[in-house]
Formats: C-alpha cells, sequence, structure tokens
C-alpha cells in the first residue's frame, strides 16, 4: 500500500484522532498545575488578623492596675500593723514577767532589812548583847538565802550542784585554776568550788566557778 494512503486511513481513524486531541490537554494540565498553588500551600499561608485593641480595653487595663495597686498598699498597711502589734505583745510579756519577778524578790527585801534591824546596837554592849545580835543577823541571812531560793525555784532558775572529787564537766563548770598534781590525786577532776552556778530551765545563766585537777 502506498505509504501516503496509509497515513491519511489512519488520521482518518475515529480512535486516533481522540488521541491526538486528548494528548495536548494531558501535557497541558500537567504544565498549569505546576503553577497553581495546591490546598496545602494555601492552608500554610499565613491570614492577617484584623486587630481587636480598642480603647476600651486600654481603660480595663488602667482599672485593673488601679485595683491591684490598692491591693498592694493595703497589704503593706497590714504588714505593719501587724509589725507594731506584734512589738507592743513582745514588750508587754516581758513587762509583765519581771513585774513578777521582782514582786516575788520583794519579801526577800523585807527579810534582809528585818535582819539587819534587829542586829543593830546603841552604846556599849554586853558580850551577850553582841552574841545575841550576831546570832539574830546570821538567822537573818539565813531565812533572805532561803526566800530568795524560794523565788528562783518558782521562776524556774535552779542551782547546779557541784563537789570537790565530781568529774570536770566544761558545760556546767568553769575551770577558775588547776591544782598541782600529785599522786594520789585523778585529773581531771574538782579540787574545789569557789562560786556556785545556776540555770533556768535548759539554759545556763551561769557556770560553776571551780578548780580543776591536772
Amino acid at each position: 500500500m502506498n505509504r501516503a494512503v496509509f497515513r491519511q486511513l489512519s488520521l482518518s481513524s475515529p480512535l486516533l484522532r481522540l488521541r491526538a486531541f486528548r494528548a495536548p490537554l494531558y501535557s497541558t494540565g500537567r504544565a498549569s498545575g505546576a503553577h497553581e498553588p495546591t490546598a496545602a500551600n494555601a492552608s500554610n499561608t499565613p491570614a492577617s488578623e484584623p486587630s481587636t485593641c480598642t480603647p476600651k480595653d486600654d481603660v480595663k487595663d488602667s482599672d485593673k492596675y488601679k485595683e491591684l495597686h490598692h491591693s498592694y498598699l493595703m497589704v503593706l498597711a497590714d504588714m505593719e500593723n501587724l509589725r507594731v502589734r506584734t512589738r507592743r505583745e513582745v514588750e508587754a510579756a516581758s513587762n509583765h514577767s519581771i513585774t513578777r519577778f521582782a514582786k516575788d524578790l520583794l519579801p526577800v527585801l523585807d527579810v534582809l532589812e528585818l535582819a539587819l534591824n534587829n542586829s543593830k546596837t546603841s552604846g556599849s554592849v554586853s558580850e551577850n548583847e553582841f552574841a545575841k545580835a550576831l546570832s539574830d543577823l546570821r538567822e537573818g541571812v539565813d531565812l533572805t538565802r532561803n526566800e530568795l531560793i524560794s523565788v528562783f525555784r518558782r521562776h524556774g532558775i535552779e542551782a547546779i550542784e557541784a563537789e570537790a572529787g565530781d568529774s570536770f564537766d566544761p558545760n556546767h563548770h568553769m575551770a577558775i585554776f588547776q591544782a598541782p598534781k600529785t599522786e594520789a590525786s585523778v585529773a581531771n577532776r574538782i579540787v574545789a568550788v569557789q562560786k556556785k552556778g545556776y540555770r533556768i530551765k535548759d539554759r545556763i545563766l551561769r557556770h560553776t566557778h571551780v578548780g580543776v585537777s591536772t
């Protein structure tokens, strides 16, 4: 068959004409799709939002600041009032404690004055009168000491007992001097008590002054 005739018959076929017609559309669609935005790209594009700030919002912020500032000043005032009230209560408690202790000491002073008045003598006295005055003075001093110890006990003040031969305890004793070492002496022992120590509850008022063997 002649080549020209075959080409003419092929172009006249409906199937070939359909393929020839659709091919440009298919290729054109792929080319145009490369330039069109996809759904994913459209979703990633940020949308501009209109501003919602209004003068009314500024007024609300200003009112909120004033309210917070007022609350802050109120808290400061309450803290200052609490500090002043606490200081007054502490001072009142301290004054009450001192007043009670001083009131308990008044009988001690009364006994001491009574002992001094009874020990007074006028002019020349006999030996018996002098001995009686001295005995009255001693008795008055002893009563005063007992009364003072009673006051101390009522306020929780106790003596720290220590005797010669006891072990030296730095928590309760203070070494004033060291005794010379002898063959019979034991190291770190109390050899003499110079001043008695006192404590109130668990607090040391004064350590017992002692001499210690070396």
